[in-house]
């Protein structure tokens, strides 16, 4: 057996802890090292090269219009760097010159949230969707992917108060706006819809969701939009001939609703539009029965709360309806409505100093309603009117759409001056 006293087995074998053979080492290490970085160099220098390449080409046939080639090289710059913006940027650009919506939409949705450039692809996007390419659920979608990014871009709290607005959808509409005066960025309009909230009828309604029903055939947010928004040349021929006729149309159309209404029984836009046509009508156990059905979201509907008002005022029960009709104008001080059956309540216990402010502000809103009527375009609203707008909020004591008008107003005579 060997000791630490015997000589080494081969006396030939070098010592591979003496200086001479770490220097060796060491040598054979920095040469190795200085030809990988130097490979690693040509790589990298190759790869910028090759990305500064791609990018010129895409850039030139961007430049010439040549659609088809800018797909072909934006579409190989994608999945070369799938992770670079402007690549997805310019494949979506490339599509959407023919005419290839969707695709485009889809492409820009590609781009990299962390992007510098991710806030403008989300707006191109949704601007596709609500536009030529028709999927206005996926443009609202997109518009919520903004803001999560850019709280104060108002382009998408534009596009959604308006789409909101154009399917009756009264809370998504009231948040909405909520949300774009929290940021300061509410475009004037918002305040219309927001003041017409219990009777959206906008010009453009029927056209519109029959449109998006193409895309979303038989979605029930579309077919009962369209429905209560429903605007015939023959109703209004009709109309101007005789009240009997008026009547005959009034019934075909709530005959379409109630059908809807056997199809989607808790919706509550067909049921709120339903028990103000049998209050019409004084139909109290139809009234009650279309109520039953009303779902979790009617406890903060003012139009629920002011049906509410009725039946206590048709069962004579005058203090119930009483605080059934205050309510309602906690929820929307501008409900006209309910403003005109607290009156009723009230004569009825001979309150007459509130019962003139009310009569007023109600005459008041409905000046304003008719002068709204008259206006060519709501997105172009003049700002009188919202003047007068935001006197009658403060006068109704909704001091949020006052307060909030004051300041926009404030800021945009600033802007002109």
């Amino acid at each position: 057996m060997r000791t630490l006293d015997d000589p080494p087995m081969n006396p030939a074998a070098p010592d591979v802890r003496s200086p001479a053979s770490q220097a060796t080492r060491t040598r054979k290490l920095i040469r190795w090292g200085t030809v990988t970085l130097v490979a690693l160099s040509i790589c990298w220098g190759a790869y910028e090269w090759a990305q500064i390449l791609i990018s010129k080409t895409c850039r030139l046939a961007q430049k010439e219009q040549r659609w088809a080639d800018l797909e072909v090289w934006s579409l190989r710059w994608t999945k070369w760097q799938p992770h670079e913006a402007n690549a997805w940027l310019m494949l979506a650009d490339a599509v959407q010159h023919q005419n290839r919506f969707l695709e485009a939409a889809e492409y820009l949705d590609q781009v990299p949230l962390d992007s510098p450039l991710a806030s403008n692809a989300l707006l191109l996007e949704s601007e596709l969707l609500f536009g030529p390419a028709n999927r206005p659920l996926e443009g609202e979608i997109a518009c919520r992917k903004l803001l999560s990014l850019e709280p104060r871009a108002t382009k998408a709290h534009a596009h959604l108060i308006r789409f909101y607005a154009y399917t009756l959808q009264r809370n998504k509409l009231a948040q909405q706006f909520r949300d774009a005066v929290a940021a300061e960025q509410e475009p004037p309009d918002a305040y219309i819809y927001f003041f017409l909230a219990d009777s959206l009828n906008m010009a453009q309604g029927e056209k519109l969701n029959t449109l998006w029903l193409t895309s979303n055939p038989d979605h029930e947010l579309f077919l009962v939009a369209r429905a209560l928004q429903w605007r015939d040349k023959n109703e209004i021929d009709l109309r101007k001939t005789a009240d009997v006729a008026e009547n005959a149309v009034l019934n075909d159309r709530e005959s379409h609703i109630v059908q809807l209404l056997e199809r989607f029984p808790h919706n509550a836009n067909l049921l709120a539009d339903q028990i103000d046509a049998e209050i019409v009508k004084g139909r109290l156990n139809r009234v009650l029965e279309l109520m039953a059905r009303a779902p979790g979201e009617a406890e903060t509907d003012n139009r629920f709360w002011r049906a509410k008002g009725w039946v206590h005022y048709a069962k004579q029960e005058f203090s119930e309806a009483e605080a059934a009709y205050r309510h309602a104008l906690q929820l929307h001080p501008m409900d006209w409505i309910s403003m005109n059956r607290l009156v009723e309540v009230l004569r009825s216990q001979q309150e007459s100093t509130e019962t003139a402010r009310i009569k007023a502000l109600v005459q008041r809103i409905q000046e304003l309603r008719t002068e709204i009527r008259s206006v060519e375009s709501i997105e172009n609203c003049p700002l009188p009117l919202l003047r007068k707008l935001g006197r009658l909020a403060r006068d109704c004591g909704d001091t949020f759409v006052a307060d909030a008008l004051e300041q926009r107003l404030g800021s945009a005579e600033e802007a002109s001056l």
